[in-house]
């Protein structure tokens, strides 16, 4: 049956979820935490790019030149499942298709990589994480990277092309897409990064 979209409605904002993780990096180097020129395999203790991986910077990722393979964003899961951890799905998605600062090449897996320097540097879980030093601050009060089963009533359903209905679904890294988030707190993060607007929230860069 059809229902209204309501404000209160709950998104997967797909890589919308990329800037509020790039904001997650940036906080940490606000702080002396991080330096984001640093090899990324040097910030790494729990997963490591195999062996003869030329080094990269979490600067690269960011920008999407680290040479990081885009990644295999089709992988998805029912949230009340269990879902491969953040590790596993690296050692299976991570490869080198460039040499890194060589060129552009967009990359879910890049970010997923930041996930992890994210829960490595605080030694943290992600979603708990940005959820209390990014999101709560900006006032993102509805946003999450965890699911949460309240979800499930608020989550629109979509629709492919061939009329199909799109059920709720989270992929095994969140930094890269993993975001759930009402237009309000899309909104506020937009006018959080913005120059010249009251934002009625803390700062957080």
């Amino acid at each position: 049956s059809m229902r209204p979209l309501t404000p209160d409605a709950v998104f997967r904002v797909e890589s919308i979820s990329k800037p509020v993780t790039a904001w997650g990096l940036l906080h940490l180097v606000d702080a002396g935490r991080l330096n984001l020129d640093d090899d990324v395999a040097s910030l790494l203790s729990t997963w490591s790019p195999p062996p003869g991986t030329p080094p990269f910077t979490a600067r690269q990722l960011l920008s999407h030149t680290a040479g990081v393979g885009l990644g295999d964003f089709t992988d998805r899961y029912p949230p009340e499942d269990s879902v491969p951890d953040l590790r596993s799905s690296l050692a299976r998605e991570f490869r080198i298709d460039a040499f890194p600062g060589t060129r552009f090449a967009y990359s879910d897996t890049g970010f997923n990589l930041l996930e992890l320097v994210v829960e490595e540097v605080t030694n943290e879980d992600f979603g708990a994480w940005m959820g209390r030093e990014i999101l709560a601050p900006l006032g993102m009060t509805g946003a999450s990277y965890d699911w949460d089963s309240t979800f499930a009533a608020r989550v629109p359903t979509a629709y492919t092309l061939h009329n199909e209905a799109v059920v709720p679904y989270v992929y095994p890294g969140r930094g890269s897409g993993g975001l759930f988030a009402t237009m309000d707190d899309v909104a506020r993060f937009v006018l959080a990064g913005m120059t010249g607007v009251r934002v009625p929230a803390r700062p957080v860069l």
